[in-house]
């Protein structure tokens, strides 16, 4: 009795063995629950790609419509030699004042020489010595002129986003004053 047994024990074993290694088979039944884990990993695979592309084109920053004093004056610095007038005073051609900053900026990669007009913090106005185009400008300070009024001039060109600040509407300059 202990033989046969011993013998109905290695007979079951020799029948698990197999069944339990059955779960790496290869049949045709195995092969289809795996196709679409295939299937699924490799669209995560394209889906994690285009959200890799999806935030490259999304970390260039945005264009504006405006540029504040505070973001212009982090990228430019002043012209040392000359007067910078915060809350200075113009007149406007009908006669009225108005205070706004008025600031020279020097020398840099963008511009030989900038005259900038802030009003409320925001430019309001900006005169370019450059050989860069608009674009480029433009690009540079990351905002649009879509909706500014630009001409062009010998050394450069005008970018006016205010019109009470408008070269035609200025009568006197805060360093014009006596």
């Amino acid at each position: 009795m202990k033989k046969w047994l011993g013998t109905l024990v290695l007979i079951l074993t020799l029948l698990l063995i197999p069944a339990c290694s059955s779960e790496g088979d290869t049949s045709s039944d195995n092969q289809e629950e795996i196709k679409p884990v295939v299937k699924d990993e490799a669209d995560s695979t394209e889906d994690v790609k285009e959200e890799e592309k999806e935030k490259t084109e999304t970390s260039v920053p945005p264009v504006k419509a405006e540029i504040t004093k505070d973001e212009f004056n982090q990228k430019f610095k002043f012209e040392v030699e000359e007067e910078q007038y915060e809350n200075g005073k113009f007149e406007l051609a009908d006669g009225s004042t108005i205070n706004a900053d008025y600031f020279s900026y020097g020398e840099n990669e963008l511009f030989v020489y900038a005259l900038a007009i802030f009003h409320e913090g925001k430019l309001s106005d900006i005169q370019f010595e450059t050989e860069k185009s608009q674009e480029e400008v433009a690009e540079a300070l990351g905002i649009s002129f879509e909706n500014a009024t630009v001409e062009e001039n010998n050394y450069g060109f005008e970018v006016n986003f205010d019109e009470t600040f408008n070269e035609s509407n200025i009568s006197v300059y805060p360093n014009e004053w006596d």
